[in-house]
């Protein structure tokens, strides 16, 4: 147990809890966790993890998390790897892999983004663009502008959903595109 590494406790609880995730799910974790955590923390032994390099580490992904070096993560991008962090070793302790670890993590508080909208001017700009050589694309991007449905959403549509007798669309099924997680 002792000589476990941290990435080997990762993957442990990352397979432990594929079952209970959606695929979606499993892909954002299992990014996150080569990208962000392996990165800094995957070479140390279990045994020697603590939150003061945890917190070292999450305030590191702060400032300079960003893979292009260019300023700070996000903090709902950094409140998933606590959780990714918190989880697996809470599960290394029910397991008996390590010692439950004393302390908790510093979290930054998710702050609230101004969604951006589209001026007037801007949205008649956008239609003119999208109206001139008009393809399946630009017809899927005016129909988000129209409706207020999310790209997933216009891209589940059918034939069937559209009711043009009543003016009404039906969302039935969104799709999202997802890392193919099988491929060898």
């Amino acid at each position: 147990g002792n000589k476990m590494t941290f990435k080997e406790a990762l993957f442990l609880w990352l397979e432990s809890n594929k079952l209970k995730q959606k695929t979606q799910t499993y892909c954002k974790y299992l990014q996150l966790i080569e990208s962000q955590i392996l990165p800094s923390l995957g070479y140390l032994r279990l045994s020697k993890i603590n939150y003061t390099i945890i917190n070292h580490f999450v305030a590191e992904k702060l400032t300079n998390g960003r893979i292009d070096k260019e300023g700070g993560l996000s903090p709902s991008y950094i409140q998933t790897m606590c959780f990714i962090i918190e989880s697996t070793l809470k599960f290394c302790a029910e397991n008996d892999f390590c010692a439950p670890i004393i302390g908790k993590i510093i979290r930054p508080s998710k702050q609230r983004k101004d969604v951006n909208i589209l001026s007037f001017n801007e949205q008649k700009l956008l239609e003119k663009h999208l109206f001139s050589e008009i393809n399946e694309t630009k017809i899927g991007v005016l129909l988000s502008l129209y409706t207020g449905l999310r790209v997933g959403e216009v891209c589940g549509l059918q034939w069937r959903n559209v009711d043009l007798e009543n003016g009404v669309i039906y969302v039935e099924h969104t799709v999202e595109r997802i890392k193919n997680i099988d491929k060898n």
